[in-house]
């Protein structure tokens, strides 16, 4: 199975395209394209030739009993709520190797670690722990609008497709503090406003920025509430 997608992997240096739902591979002779023929035979990869230097590589051919993605961005339009996440898939071609999922966890086809699998599900929950929490989702314009008493009305506009973030930094376990204190109605308030101020300061990709921020709104938020809790002590 990894042999298989290693010898899959390999072909990104030569050029590629993606319709879709095949892989079309344009090698630089006939020679080379005979020669990595024989390798993708010998993995049991069925192929079919298009001109003398291009073949095409149904993905649902490849005789995985999983699903196959051609990289990070085919995988990202795919994963819907996240239930993909329920079963083993593939990456041919992620960080210059490939990534297989399976058993909850990811692993590529180099030592280097990656964060990819838990970064996706984690922004994935705070979109929806976002729009649980805004008053009013426009899911035709992909926005969050938010009414607050201090700071007016303000939106966050998101994007369909969820971001492809920084693999080597551990957005989950930050996310997932930060859930944890959106069950808190009061902490919610002051995370409003700092969502407020954060909307109004930030000019373009308000949601990527969002996310590698939020640890340092949920933190200001925290102050704001600890400040107006003292405030009321000495009332």
């Amino acid at each position: 199975m990894e042999a298989k997608l290693q010898v899959l992997s390999s072909l990104s240096r030569y050029n590629l395209e993606f319709s879709g739902r095949a892989l079309y591979v344009e090698f630089n002779s006939q020679q080379e394209l005979d020669a990595n023929a024989n390798i993708l035979s010998n993995e049991g990869i069925v192929f079919d030739d298009i001109t003398e230097t291009k073949i095409e590589i149904d993905l649902k051919d490849l005789g995985f009993s999983f699903p196959v993605f051609y990289d990070s961005a085919h995988f990202l339009k795919e994963f819907g709520s996240g239930n993909v996440l329920n079963s083993p898939f593939a990456i041919i071609f992620y960080n210059e190797t490939y990534l297989l999922y399976e058993n909850g966890t990811g692993t590529t086809g180099s030592k280097a670690g990656t964060f990819f699998i838990t970064n996706t599900a984690a922004v994935a929950e705070l979109k929806k722990g976002l729009i649980n929490l805004c008053d009013y989702n426009n899911d035709i314009a992909h926005e969050m609008v938010f009414y607050t008493s201090s700071k007016g009305i303000f939106k966050l506009p998101y994007p369909v497709l969820l971001p492809h973030l920084d693999d080597s930094v551990d957005y989950a376990k930050i996310i997932s503090k930060i859930l944890e204190k959106l069950s808190d109605k009061n902490f919610q308030l002051f995370f409003r406003n700092q969502l407020a101020d954060f909307t109004k300061r930030t000019q373009k990709d308000l949601f990527i920025n969002l996310i590698t921020q939020i640890d340092s709104l949920a933190k200001d938020a925290d102050k704001d509430m600890e400040l107006y809790i003292k405030n009321l002590a000495l009332v």
